[in-house]
């Protein structure tokens, strides 16, 4: 995504992170400046950082993030930018750098959505592709033909740019001077850690033989995505949606959001598969597996008290799995009960 939002700021077009357009200041002379509170996405956008001021076209704005839909931007166009989920969890893997195998990190589940990695993924597909002006751009497309792919989406947002302005905005955003631009602010910031552009790569996931199980699991968990975005798969199954119904039920977090009906399965092979696997994993939960996924202690204190009520609301019997460690000793944080991070 960095890629595309350095673009666009090249070509002229306002872009702020979803809700908070005061990230930009307008001057007297009908410039624009980032305000203090924006300066800190000049780690990862190398426009923000070559230039102080900017001219934007007038009548077009992009907002962006990596977040759960909103149901305020259903009459908005979407551009969904997306990547292989095997290369996106394999990536996210690598970045967070947890002590846990590939496969044990897939499975542990997201203290938000209780919802493995793959089909946590899955599903924030599946609720961005239920709005109506919506089209699918992809990472790979990006990577083999930038100012064809970029073009595209100009194209679909009803936005013009000729082919000079797209060759300098394509040559300005690539991911040499990224990963340079994150170089330089970190060496100015020593304290911020987060690493963000990491390799760049198509499928590196293919080079790690040690991956292979896992990625498989992504496969078999992702077939009906990967096809619809026209991914291959080694997968042979059929691909088979799974059952989010307790997780819509019982999970705090999607209470909130409008779910659309045909996200319920009927598929009877299908039904329990999730729940089971968090019931499972609550009777295995150590503090130990805690602290090799590197969970912050708000993320621990969340999982806990989901992972406790959803137990209690949807285990079909009385013999509920009892969390074999207390809550106590993970004192909740002041959380942030509205964060949707997908990745």
């Amino acid at each position: 995504m960095a890629w595309l939002i350095n673009c666009l700021l090249e070509l002229g077009i306002k872009a702020y992170p979803f809700a908070l357009e005061a990230i930009w200041q307008t001057l007297p002379s009908g410039h624009c400046r980032l305000t203090e509170r924006g300066k800190t996405l000049r780690k990862w956008l190398p426009a923000l950082s070559v230039r102080e001021d900017f001219v934007f076209r007038t009548g077009v704005e992009v907002t962006w993030h990596h977040q759960w839909p909103e149901r305020s931007l259903e009459k908005q166009p979407v551009i969904f930018f997306t990547r292989d989920p095997r290369s996106c969890l394999y990536s996210r893997y690598k970045r967070e750098k947890p002590d846990l195998s590939f496969s044990e990190f897939l499975a542990f589940p997201d203290p938000y959505t209780l919802l493995n990695k793959a089909d946590h993924l899955c599903l924030f597909h599946l609720c961005w592709m239920d709005f109506q002006d919506f089209k699918v751009f992809r990472f790979e497309d990006y990577k083999k033909d930038d100012q064809k792919t970029l073009r595209e989406i100009l194209d679909y947002a009803g936005l013009d740019a000729d082919d000079k302005d797209l060759a300098r905005a394509t040559g300005a955003s690539t991911f040499k001077s990224a990963a340079a631009t994150e170089q330089a602010y970190r060496r100015k910031h020593p304290e911020d850690r987060e690493l963000i552009n990491r390799s760049g790569k198509i499928s590196e996931w293919e080079s790690d033989p040690q991956a292979a199980e896992a990625v498989s699991q992504i496969e078999h968990r992702c077939a009906d995505l990967l096809q619809e975005c026209g991914y291959g798969s080694r997968s042979l199954s059929l691909p088979k949606r799974s059952d989010y119904t307790r997780h819509f039920r019982f999970v705090p977090f999607f209470k909130a959001m409008h779910i659309d009906p045909d996200l319920y399965v009927s598929d009877e092979s299908q039904i329990g598969v999730l729940a089971d696997e968090v019931f499972e994993f609550a009777e295995s939960l150590s503090e130990d597996l805690i602290r090799r996924a590197g969970l912050s202690g708000e993320d621990t204190a969340l999982l806990l008290e989901n992972l406790s009520s959803f137990c209690y609301a949807a285990h079909p019997s009385d013999h509920r799995p009892s969390l074999i460690f207390g809550k106590a000793r993970y004192k909740p944080l002041k959380k942030n009960t509205n964060s949707r991070n997908v990745c």
